[in-house]
């Protein structure tokens, strides 16, 4: 009697089983059909968003490959910035918060890519992204792979690509593609497929995924240069852009250094720190004599008597009752002001300093300005006070920092401030 009630109990089990297993195979069929339909209304979507988009190539955005199998299901969809070496750090730094944006909206995984320093000559020096931001803190605001896990995933291959040049160059879009995918090319490990009709524009990928409710979009996705969607990710979501910056972050380690300064240089007091960006480049980037940047009031400033901007920022920290100041400039465009301020503050700080220390630890940013310039952005971001340069991509992440984090932060200023009269 007992034997047969286990031959039963059995007979109903695997008859549960097989039953569970069938219902799972026809909803995997009813979704290929449904998968089918959507791929007809996203190609008509993105054929009508595409006939409106105007370029130097085809910029057609199709269906995007629907992928249902069961594989799908299980890995993660990926996001895989591309930065080019002929933008600095920070504006690197200001395409990765677009592509921050987008994983965060779209629920996608970010696939860590190397940053570039200042171009030197033909030279790049390339750098990971754990080297450049701490992507322990970032990943609690969005996923995070390793290269490793996105090879497994998808080999070495991007299917599509997200075009972020698109809303940076207009007139000579091919030209830059052209150098951009010579960059993914010679700088990552990663094969992109020749470009066409898998070139997609960030409109029309929030469009649709707002229209079907989910991101049907290519698994495997690159993006090209974000820096030029920056304003169009965040615009009217103003709380993403908080949230976000709240987890950027300089890695650890600079942390850590900065710490250690402000308790060796200036006893962790009060200090104004200033961004001294308006040197000989940035006159001649921006205030050419027929640019119409030339009569702004920063460039006025930049061809100010430096004793003069001296003797301001000094009656400044009067008025903040601070009695040291740590001056960020690059190399000696700004050596003749950082002596002036030094004659009436003794107490006057620059890179300078913290290379002459000479402890094991400094010793790291002898050689490489990359990590100094991140420590100095580190310091200024840290300070009571921080003063920092218009059109400066350095100074903006800083600020944009200190806005969005909780600390004891007291305030932002952003040359001009100068109330002397500028001729």
């Amino acid at each position: 009697m007992r034997f047969t009630k286990k031959v039963v109990l059995l007979g109903f089990g695997l008859a549960f089983v097989f039953a569970t297993y069938y219902q799972y195979f026809e909803w995997l069929i009813y979704q290929n059909d449904k998968e089918d339909i959507l791929q007809n209304e996203i190609r008509q979507i993105c054929y009508n968003q595409s006939t409106q988009t105007k370029s130097s190539i085809n910029q057609r955005s199709h269906s995007p490959q629907i992928e249902v199998s069961k594989t799908n299901i299980i890995k993660p969809r990926y996001i895989y910035p591309f930065f080019a070496g002929n933008q600095g750090p920070n504006n690197q730094l200001q395409a990765l918060t677009a592509a921050i944006a987008f994983a965060h909206l779209t629920n996608r995984t970010l696939v860590p890519s190397p940053f570039f320093d200042h171009p030197t000559g033909t030279v790049n020096k390339v750098y990971t992204m754990n080297e450049t931001i701490d992507l322990e803190e970032l990943s609690k605001f969005i996923k995070i792979s390793t290269e490793h896990q996105f090879v497994a995933d998808c080999g070495h291959v991007v299917t599509a690509m997200v075009n972020g040049l698109a809303g940076r160059w207009k007139e000579d879009f091919a030209a830059q593609l052209h150098t951009y995918m010579w960059f993914i090319r010679k700088f990552s490990d990663v094969t992109v497929p020749p470009i066409g009709d898998n070139l997609f524009i960030l409109e029309n990928i929030l469009s649709v995924i707002k229209i079907v409710g989910r991101d049907v979009f290519d698994r495997c996705l690159g993006y090209i240069y974000p820096y030029g969607d920056a304003s169009v990710v965040f615009h009217g979501r103003r709380d993403l852009h908080n949230k976000l910056f709240k987890h950027l972050r300089r890695p650890v380690w600079i942390q850590d250094h900065q710490t250690s300064l402000s308790k060796q240089l200036w006893n962790a007091d009060g200090l104004l720190a200033v961004h001294w960006r308006l040197n000989e480049e940035y006159q001649r980037i921006w205030c050419r004599a027929n640019d119409s940047y030339s009569t702004k009031d920063h460039c006025k400033l930049a061809r100010l008597d430096r004793q003069l901007v001296a003797r301001v920022l000094v009656d400044q920290m009067k008025m903040l009752n601070l009695t040291k100041i740590y001056l960020a400039f690059t190399h000696d465009s700004a050596i003749d002001l950082f002596n002036f301020v030094k004659q009436m503050v003794p107490a006057t700080f620059s890179a300078k300093d913290i290379l002459n220390l000479q402890s094991p630890s400094s010793k790291r940013f002898n050689n490489d300005n990359y990590y100094l310039s991140l420590l100095e952005q580190e310091i200024c971001f840290k300070s009571n006070h921080f003063i920092g340069s218009p059109l400066s991509s350095w100074s903006s992440i800083v600020i944009e920092q200190r806005n969005h984090h909780e600390t004891n932060l007291v305030s932002n200023l952003l040359l001009p401030f100068i109330k002397t009269p500028l001729h």
